[in-house]
């Protein structure tokens, strides 16, 4: 029975969310302004940027072509990798070039401007190139830019929500995703 329960999660779990697109709309986000990579990264010619096809709560499998939710056992527990706050975020990225992730370490989180501009306004749930960024969940994605009202508190940063595609001033500690990024190829 256990088993079962557990084969019915991780179906559930790595199965993508597909972007409901409406196709009398001008993409926006193209796959044509996309070189994509046999690592787990897309080029963006349209802005010199190198995007992380999967958030940092999937991984890349090279051999499905898709991003998978990373999944852990904690005491005989099954447990989701974690959002993060904009702090541990901002952690993560520290990490990820400490450990020379796909052997880069100039990763970082995007602004908003950048992280605005993988938006597919075509498409919704989430709005984002599907084939681009599969799996990409339909939430919030921390920026690393605070709103102008709010640049001497530090307690909201911008993020965008990739359900319908808008930012969105989120209070720092809000526990929500992120998507690395890097100038250049």
């Amino acid at each position: 029975m256990k088993k079962a329960i557990i084969s019915s999660i991780l179906i559930l779990i790595s199965s993508s969310s597909v972007a409901q697109c409406n196709k009398f709309l001008e993409k926006t986000a193209p796959d044509s302004r996309y070189i994509i990579n046999n690592d787990g990264t897309a080029y963006d010619k349209e802005t010199n940027l190198t995007w992380m096809r999967c958030s940092m709560t999937h991984d890349w499998e090279p051999y499905d072509n898709v991003c998978k939710r990373k999944i852990s056992f904690v005491d005989e527990e099954l447990k989701l990798a974690p959002y993060m706050t904009h702090k541990e975020a901002k952690l993560a990225v520290v990490k990820a070039n400490e450990d020379k992730l796909l052997g880069k370490n100039d990763w970082y989180l995007p602004d908003i401007k950048e992280l605005s501009s993988i938006i597919e306004l075509a498409c919704s749930f989430p709005s984002i190139n599907n084939t681009v960024f599969p799996s990409t969940d339909n939430m919030l994605y921390w920026s690393s830019s605070v709103p102008d009202q709010n640049k001497g508190t530090g307690a909201f940063f911008w993020a965008v929500n990739f359900s319908y595609g808008y930012d969105a001033s989120t209070f720092l500690k809000e526990k929500t995703n992120v998507r690395l990024v890097r100038r250049g190829k």
